[in-house]
């Protein structure tokens, strides 16, 4: 009987059959292969890669896949992509969250148009914050050039998240991951405090691989529908500070003085790069002499300057 199995193994490993192994593992192996690389495709990791290299491609420092800790829940947590670049003297912070959806569509809701400078206090995020009443307005002369300040584009009050003519649950964790951009950035905020005495402008970005759209009132009809690439969510959250899992002062403080409401920008991938222009050119074009009193001395030299 062993003698039997000496020879069939001799006769599987020996030629003209020696290959039949290695034959046998690369059929079983491919379609993983395939499997695998359909399941990124599906997942929103290419998509971050694509934004990673165009953030690259403009100069903006960048990192992927950042676990931090949640200062509500002691849990830890992932986000997508944090960006910064220093520009015109000014430390620039991006928190990305990136969506790809097939066969779900983003609904934005803006009830109607809002007087956004006057309401800049609440939701514009920026440090170190200006206090004074009368250097305000010197303040939001430069900062009201950004996209953000637009008032042909309103702030949307609800998500909606849709599959053709059915309304989805999904809104949940849509709000969910920008809940998470605004943790990391109170996190990365509170480093930065710590570390610099730079001024900094914080910007939150959501880019949706899908169909999205803007529902508003009509004057005519019962509401007006209409795809967008472009579009501001007014998000709300009131932070809870728990002893149990943070004690972090700074962290604290952080939080506190970003408040609780922030505009996140929802936008198609194809409108990136451009927006990314767009927000440098901007900031590039504040007028220094009128910005000497926010925060420290401005540097000298430009760094961004090559």
């Amino acid at each position: 009987m062993l003698r039997s199995v000496e020879i069939e193994l001799f006769v599987q490993f020996s030629p003209p059959f020696a290959n039949t192994f290695s034959v046998s593992r690369n059929i079983m192996t491919k379609p993983l292969i395939d499997k695998i690389r359909e399941g990124i495709e599906k997942s929103g990791f290419p998509l971050e890669m694509k934004i990673g290299n165009i953030l690259q491609n403009n100069n903006w420092r960048y990192s992927i896949g950042n676990i931090y800790e949640d200062f509500e829940t002691g849990k830890f947590r992932e986000s997508d992509i944090s960006a910064s670049k220093l520009i015109n003297g000014i430390q620039v912070d991006i928190f990305i969250e990136c969506k790809k959806s097939v066969n779900r569509q983003i609904v934005l809701y803006a009830p109607k148009n809002q007087k956004k400078i006057f309401l800049a206090s609440s939701w514009f995020k920026y440090f170190p914050k200006v206090k004074k009443f009368s250097l305000l307005k010197q303040f939001y002369e430069n900062t009201s050039k950004l996209l953000l300040f637009d008032e042909q584009i309103p702030f949307s009050k609800s998500l909606i998240v849709m599959t053709g003519d059915k309304v989805t649950e999904e809104n949940i964790k849509y709000l969910s991951s920008i809940n998470g951009l605004i943790k990391r950035s109170i996190s990365t905020g509170r480093d930065g405090y710590i570390e610099t005495n730079f001024r900094i402008l914080f910007f939150y970005v959501v880019i949706f691989d899908g169909e999205l759209y803007q529902l508003s009132s009509s004057l005519t009809e019962n509401f007006d529908l209409k795809e967008i690439d472009y579009g501001q969510y007014e998000y709300t959250h009131k932070h809870i500070f728990n002893s149990e899992f943070t004690n972090d002062k700074d962290l604290i403080d952080t939080a506190k003085m970003l408040g609780d409401k922030y505009v996140v920008e929802f936008m198609k991938p194809e409108i990136f790069e451009n927006h990314l222009l767009k927000l440098e050119e901007s900031i590039s074009n504040f007028d220094n002499d009128k910005l000497k009193f926010w925060g420290d001395k401005w540097p000298i030299v430009n760094l961004n300057k090559k």
